[in-house]
C-alpha cells in the first residue's frame, strides 16, 4: 500500500510521462514517414497520432487509479464537442459505407469517426495536462522548431536536390500536396512573426524566430500558389494590427520589418510571384469548387437523412458517382476520372456529415472566435496597456494567445480552400486546445474548470471504480493491439505490391487479410494476383485446366468479398465484372454475372459512359448485337463526343453488314479523332470494303496519314500493299509488303505475297 507521499510522487511521474509523449507527438508527427506503407503521408502520421494518444490516455487512466478519483477539466465548448461526437457517430452508423466511415481508408485519407475520437481525446489531454504558461510555451516552441525543420527539408530538396536516405523522392514531410504543406508553413510563419515582436524576448529566441520567419517566407515564395499568398497577406495584416494594439509590448523595429513583408506580399498577390524562382512542383488535380458544391447540394437535398447527417463520413466517392453532373463528361481532362474527395474540406463535411455536422463546425468556430474577441475586449475594458506593464505571468502571454487565435482562424478558413490531410487536421485540434488554454490564462472567469469525481471509500464504490478502470485499460490495450495488426497488414500489403513473384505476393496479401479482413483494397489486390496466376498457368504448354479454373474462382470470390465490404463502390463492381469476364472462358454463365455487376455499377454511377460501353462489349461477346447497340447508344447519349463508343457502334454495324452506317459513325468522330491512327485505319478499311466511287482513293489517303502518325502500323502497311496490288502497281505493293516483313519476319503469309509478286513461286 502506497502512502500519500509515494502516491503523489508516482502521479507526478505519470504527469511528466504524459507531457513527454505529447511533446514527442508534436516533434515527430510532422516529420515522421514510413515508406513501407501504401499511403505513407496519411497512414504513417495517423498511426503515430493514434499511438501517442493511446499511450497518454492509458497513463491518464493509471493516474486515476492511484488518485482514486477522476480529475478532468471542462471548457466552454464541451457541449458543441459532445454534439460533434454524437452527430459524427450517427453519420458513420447510417453511412453508405460503414467501414470507411468508422475506420477510414488505407489508399487515401478520409475524415473518419475513429480519427475524430482520437482528436477529441488529444484536445482533452492537452486541456487537462497543460496548466501553466511555461509548459504551454515549451509545446509552442517545439511546434515552431519542427516547423523550421520541415521548411529546411523542403529547401534542401528543392534547391539542392538532396535525396535524404529515409525519404527518397519526397518533397515535404507534411502532405502529398504542396498546398497543404503551404498551409502548415503559413501557420508556422504566423507564430514566428508574432512571437518575435515581444520586447521581453531573449536575443537567442529573437534570432531563432527571425530565421524561421525568413525561412517560411522563402518556402511560400518557392511554392508560389496564389491562394497561399492571399492567406499570408491576411495573416500578416492581422499580426500588424495586433502589434499596433499592443504597441507598448512590441519592438518598433520589427513592426517596420513586418510592414515591409506586407508590401512584398501584396505585390506577389496582385502581380504574381516570379515564375523563375518557383519550385517545379508536381501538378495537383482536384475537383473544382463549383462541382464540389453541386454534388454536396444534391446530396443534402436528396432526403431527410442525408440533409441532417449526410451520406456518411469518408464516402464522397459514392456521392460523386451518384450525383456528378452530366456536363462533367465534356471536360477534356477530367471526364474519365472518379474523384474520391471534393475540392475542399467544407464540402466534404457538408456532403458526408450533412447540415448538422457542417453547422456544428461553424458554431465551434464562431464560439471560439467570440470568446477570443471577448478576452480582448475585457483586457481593453480594464485598461490593458496599464495592466500589461505589470509583471504578470498570465498576462505576459497575450501576444502568443492572439497569435494562436490568428493561426487557428487562418487554418479554419483554409477548410474552404483545400482538402485537409492528417497533419493539418491534427494541427487544427492541437491549436484549438492550446488556444483554449491560453485564453484561460487571460480570462479571470476561468474558461477551464477543473472537476473531480472522487470515489468513496466504500467497497461497492471501489469495486465499481476498479471495474470501470480495468475495462478502460483493457479497451486501450485492445485498441493498441488492433492498431498494430492494421499497421502490419499495411506492411504486408506493400510487400505484396513490391514483389516480383506472384506466389510471394499472394502470401503477403493473405497475411494482410488475416490481419485486417475488412479492407476492400486487399481483396481486390488478391483477386488480381489470382487472375494473373491463372493467366500464367494458361500460357503453359501443359496447362492444368483445373488449376486455372480454381484460380479464376478464387479471383471472383475475392472480388465478391470486396463488393460485400463496399457495396456502393462503383470501382469494385467494375472490377467484379472484369473477374466474371475472365471466368466466362471456363464458365459461360459467368458472362451473365458480369452483366449484372455492370448493371449494379450503372445504378450507382448513371452518368458514366464507360460503364455503358463496357456493358455493350459484354453483350457483343455474347453475340447479342442488338443489346450491344442499345448500350453504345446510351453511352453516346451521355457523352456525344465519346470516340470509343462511336468505334464500337461502327463495329456493330459492320457485323450487321451495314457499312454505310459504320462509315457514318467514323465520319462523325473524324474532327476529334483525326490524329488517332486506329480510327483512321479502320475508316479506310471500311471504305476499301464498301468499294463505292472514290472510296479507294480516300482509303489510300487515310492509310498514308495513319503511317505518318505511326510508321510501323503493320495493318496499314499491308492494306496499302494490298490496294496497290489490286490496282496493278506491283512495285509500290512490294515496297509496303517488305516493310511489313521487316516488322514481322516470321509471317509466312506476307512472304507468300512477296513471292507471288516477284514470281518466286513460279
Amino acid at each position: 500500500m502506497f502512502n500519500f507521499s509515494t502516491n503523489f510522487k508516482f502521479v507526478r511521474i505519470i504527469d511528466i510521462l504524459i507531457n513527454f509523449f505529447l511533446f514527442l507527438g508534436i516533434v515527430f508527427l510532422p516529420i515522421f514517414l514510413d515508406k513501407n506503407l501504401s499511403n505513407y503521408y496519411a497512414l504513417s502520421k495517423q498511426y503515430l497520432f493514434f499511438g501517442v494518444v493511446l499511450v497518454c490516455f492509458l497513463l491518464w487512466a493509471v493516474k486515476s487509479i492511484f488518485l482514486k478519483k477522476v480529475v478532468y477539466c471542462r471548457t466552454f465548448i464541451d457541449l458543441p464537442l459532445l454534439l460533434l461526437f454524437v452527430l459524427n457517430f450517427l453519420s458513420a452508423i447510417f453511412s453508405v459505407n460503414i467501414y470507411d466511415s468508422f475506420l477510414g481508408r488505407t489508399d487515401y485519407f478520409v475524415y473518419n469517426f475513429v480519427f475524430i475520437v482520437f482528436s477529441l481525446i488529444l484536445y482533452y489531454l492537452i486541456i487537462n495536462q497543460v496548466k501553466g504558461p511555461k509548459l504551454w510555451r515549451l509545446f509552442l516552441d517545439a511546434l515552431l522548431v519542427v516547423g523550421g525543420i520541415t521548411s529546411l527539408y523542403f529547401l534542401f530538396k528543392v534547391i539542392f536536390s538532396i535525396n535524404f536516405p529515409f525519404f527518397p523522392n519526397v518533397l515535404n514531410t507534411i502532405d502529398g500536396t504542396s498546398s497543404i504543406f503551404g498551409i502548415w508553413i503559413i501557420f508556422n510563419l504566423i507564430l514566428a512573426a508574432t512571437f518575435i515582436m515581444k520586447k521581453t524576448l531573449s536575443w537567442s529566441k529573437t534570432l531563432l524566430y527571425f530565421f524561421l520567419v525568413l525561412l517560411h517566407f522563402v518556402v511560400i515564395l518557392l511554392i508560389g500558389f496564389s491562394v497561399l499568398w492571399w492567406f499570408t497577406l491576411a495573416a500578416l495584416l492581422l499580426i500588424l494590427l495586433l502589434g499596433i494594439l499592443f504597441l507598448n509590448q512590441v519592438r518598433m523595429g520589427w513592426l517596420s520589418v513586418l510592414f515591409t513583408l506586407i508590401i512584398i506580399t501584396s505585390i506577389f498577390v496582385f502581380f504574381g510571384a516570379p515564375k523563375k524562382i518557383q519550385a517545379p512542383l508536381p501538378p495537383e488535380i482536384s475537383l473544382s469548387s463549383s462541382a464540389s458544391w453541386s454534388i454536396a447540394k444534391d446530396v443534402i437535398f436528396s432526403g431527410p437523412k442525408n440533409f441532417l447527417i449526410g451520406s456518411g463520413l469518408g464516402t464522397f466517392v459514392s456521392d460523386f458517382s451518384k450525383y456528378k453532373d452530366n456536363g462533367f463528361n465534356y471536360n477534356s481532362v477530367a471526364w474519365s476520372l472518379r474523384f474520391n474527395q471534393p475540392g475542399n474540406t467544407l464540402m466534404a463535411l457538408l456532403s458526408e456529415g450533412g447540415v448538422l455536422v457542417f453547422l456544428n463546425f461553424v458554431f465551434i468556430f464562431l464560439l471560439v472566435l467570440g470568446f477570443g474577441a471577448q478576452a480582448f475586449y475585457n483586457l481593453k475594458k480594464e485598461n490593458f496597456l496599464k495592466i500589461l506593464s505589470l509583471e504578470s505571468a498570465n498576462l505576459d502571454v497575450v501576444l502568443e494567445v492572439f497569435a494562436l487565435l490568428i493561426g487557428w482562424v487562418i487554418l479554419s478558413i483554409s477548410l474552404s480552400f483545400c482538402l485537409f490531410g492528417v497533419l493539418v487536421w491534427w494541427l487544427w485540434w492541437l491549436v484549438l486546445a492550446f488556444l483554449i488554454v491560453g485564453l484561460n490564462f487571460l480570462d479571470k472567469r476561468g474558461l477551464i474548470i477543473e472537476k473531480s469525481l472522487v470515489i468513496e471509500e466504500t467497497p461497492q464504490y471501489s469495486l465499481v471504480f476498479s471495474f470501470m478502470v480495468i475495462v478502460l485499460v483493457a479497451l486501450t490495450i485492445m485498441l493498441s493491439v488492433l492498431g498494430v495488426r492494421f499497421y502490419l497488414a499495411e506492411h504486408n500489403y506493400v510487400k505484396a505490391l513490391n514483389s516480383n513473384s506472384l506466389p510471394v505476393a499472394e502470401g503477403y496479401l493473405n497475411k494482410a487479410i488475416l490481419q485486417r479482413a475488412n479492407a476492400d483494397i486487399y481483396h481486390v489486390a488478391l483477386a488480381r494476383v489470382y487472375l494473373m496466376e491463372a493467366g500464367e498457368e494458361a500460357k503453359n504448354e501443359k496447362a492444368d485446366t483445373n488449376k486455372v479454373a480454381e484460380l479464376i474462382a478464387r479471383a471472383v470470390n475475392e472480388a465478391k468479398q470486396a463488393t460485400g465490404l463496399s457495396p456502393k463502390s462503383v470501382a469494385l463492381w467494375e472490377n467484379l465484372a472484369t473477374m466474371y469476364e475472365n471466368a466466362a472462358v471456363l464458365v459461360p454463365e459467368a458472362r451473365n454475372w458480369a452483366q449484372k455487376s455492370l448493371e449494379e455499377a450503372i445504378l450507382l454511377e448513371p452518368n458514366n459512359p464507360v460503364l455503358y460501353l463496357h456493358l455493350g462489349n459484354i453483350y457483343l461477346q455474347a453475340n447479342d448485337s442488338d443489346k450491344a447497340l442499345e448500350q453504345y447508344k446510351k453511352s453516346l447519349e451521355i457523352k456525344s463526343d465519346y470516340v470509343d463508343a462511336y468505334v464500337a457502334l461502327a463495329n456493330v454495324y459492320e457485323i450487321k453488314k451495314d457499312l454505310n452506317k459504320a462509315i457514318e459513325n467514323y465520319s462523325i468522330i473524324m474532327p476529334v479523332a483525326n490524329q488517332n491512327p486506329q480510327v483512321l485505319f479502320n475508316l479506310g478499311r471500311l471504305l476499301y470494303n464498301r468499294k463505292d466511287k472514290g472510296d479507294w482513293d480516300l482509303a489510300e489517303k487515310l492509310w498514308l496519314e495513319t503511317l505518318r502518325l505511326q510508321p510501323d502500323y503493320s495493318n496499314a502497311l499491308y492494306s496499302l500493299g494490298l490496294l496497290y496490288e489490286v490496282r496493278g502497281d506491283n512495285a509500290s505493293a512490294l515496297e509496303y509488303y517488305y516493310k511489313v516483313k521487316d516488322l514481322n519476319p516470321d509471317n509466312n503469309l506476307i512472304q507468300n505475297k512477296i513471292n507471288s509478286l516477284i514470281g518466286a513461286g513460279n
